[in-house]
């Protein structure tokens, strides 16, 4: 379900996203981030 982790970013103009990898012993887990940002910043 990471696939669509970036879609709500998106869709409340939420776009820098990004997707942290986390390794664990038989596992990589991802986990997004969105960062809200005002029209200033842009």
């Amino acid at each position: 379900m990471i696939e669509n982790s970036c879609f709500v970013c998106h869709y409340f103009k939420w776009n820098r996203c990004r997707i942290y990898e986390y390794y664990f012993k038989d596992h990589v887990a991802k986990v997004s981030s969105c960062d809200r940002y005002t029209e200033r910043e842009q």
